[in-house]
Formats: structure tokens, C-alpha cells, sequence
């Protein structure tokens, strides 16, 4: 059985868990916010695990880096702005 403690800590871990699935269905319809919503997850994932180990924050800090690249520059950032004007 779940104590009151227990289910609190809950709420933080599902709303990410929610923010990463909106954020990544917005993603793949081209939304320009949920790239900015996805790069927030991903500095919270890094903040998080600061309190783990510092293997933990290199593993995080090297995905943040290439997700953020890849969002911003090149195809991607064009397939955005091609969304953010109706074309796609």
C-alpha cells in the first residue's frame, strides 16, 4: 500500500513523464514551443540528476547538447519555420 508521502512524489515524476509526451507529440506536428518545452525537460533531467552522480550529469549534459543542436540548426529549424507558416 502507497503511503500519503509516497503518492506525493508522484505528482512531480508524472507531470514530466506528461510533459514529455505532449511535448513530443507537438514535436512531430511541427509545434516551434514543445522544441522549447523538450530543451526545459532536458535541463530539469540534468538538474535531477546532480543529486545523483556526476556520471549521471555528464550522460544528461552530453544528450542535452546534441538534442538542442539538432532542434535548432539545419533541416529541423526549417521544418519549424516552414510549420510556424502554414506550409507543412
Amino acid at each position: 500500500m502507497l503511503k500519503a508521502e509516497g503518492i506525493a512524489d508522484l505528482g512531480p515524476a508524472w507531470t514530466l513523464r506528461l510533459a514529455a509526451i505532449v511535448g513530443g507529440a507537438a514535436l512531430l506536428r511541427g509545434r516551434d514551443w514543445a522544441r522549447w518545452l523538450l530543451v526545459v525537460w532536458m535541463v530539469l533531467h540534468v538538474g535531477i540528476s546532480a543529486f545523483d552522480s556526476w556520471q549521471a550529469v555528464v550522460m544528461h549534459t552530453v544528450i542535452f547538447v546534441a538534442i538542442t543542436y539538432f532542434l535548432f540548426q539545419g533541416p529541423s529549424g526549417r521544418y519549424f519555420r516552414a510549420s510556424k507558416a502554414g506550409v507543412a
